[in-house]
């Protein structure tokens, strides 16, 4: 079946999600797909699929795609990531104002509570009454060490994989929520990488894969 054929199965499943029904070999039509499209068409249909409320939300599927990466593209996804939010963090961590003075931790914010639990400072509220998330991750994970020891070591820097591979899916799930939250044209920046990678993106699931197709089937429509 070649390429043209399968888009225009794929064309609908935006609008009726039924059409790609369990007999369908999606992850094969996937393959297909991906070898005779260029990168960017497959990054658009990825974005897409990332931003739909019909899909996982963007920073559950990041999460278990760091979990199938290996150590060169987990890099490469956290120092994306820490691109977006690493200065806003390390501002906040060396006093965020002038003399030196700590700004005022935001209740509402995630990257202003994460200093109230990492260093106990400030007057954020437990992490636990606020759900947890990106506060109490940095404040007890792996990444929280790493932060602490670039702060110390006078600022931000590139990871390395091996510092990468140290990070839990669940960490760079918190961090991506607080990344697309100040930039979200993150996710179009993580959808060209991974479009590279068009293995790991079967990771995704069907629905998520049928979904990026119907979309990419659309684009070539128009």
């Amino acid at each position: 079946m070649d390429l043209s054929e399968i888009l225009r199965e794929y064309g609908s499943v935006v609008d009726d999600p039924n059409i790609a029904g369990p007999d369908r070999d999606i992850e094969n039509d996937f393959d297909n797909i991906a070898g005779q499209l260029s990168s960017s068409s497959l990054a658009g249909g990825l974005a897409e699929a990332f931003r739909s409320d019909q899909t996982p939300p963007f920073a559950s599927m990041l999460g278990g795609l760091f979990g199938n990466s290996n150590g060169s593209q987990q890099a490469t996804v956290l120092n994306t990531l820490l691109s977006v939010v690493g200065p806003m963090v390390m501002q906040q961590m060396m006093g965020g104002g002038s003399g030196g003075q700590r700004q005022p931790v935001q209740q509402e914010s995630g990257l202003g509570g994460i200093l109230g639990s990492i260093f106990g400072g400030g007057g954020a509220a437990p992490a636990a009454s606020r759900g947890g998330g990106l506060e109490a991750i940095l404040g007890s994970g792996a990444l929280g060490g790493i932060l602490q020891g670039m702060m110390s070591q006078g600022g931000l820097r590139q990871l390395t994989p091996q510092e990468a591979a140290q990070i839990s899916p669940e960490e760079i799930q918190a961090l991506a929520e607080t990344a697309q939250q100040q930039e979200p044209g993150v996710i179009d920046q993580l959808s060209g990488f991974y479009a590279e990678h068009p293995t790991l993106v079967k990771t995704l699931g069907a629905g998520a894969l049928a979904f990026a197709l119907g979309k990419i089937a659309q684009s070539q429509r128009d």
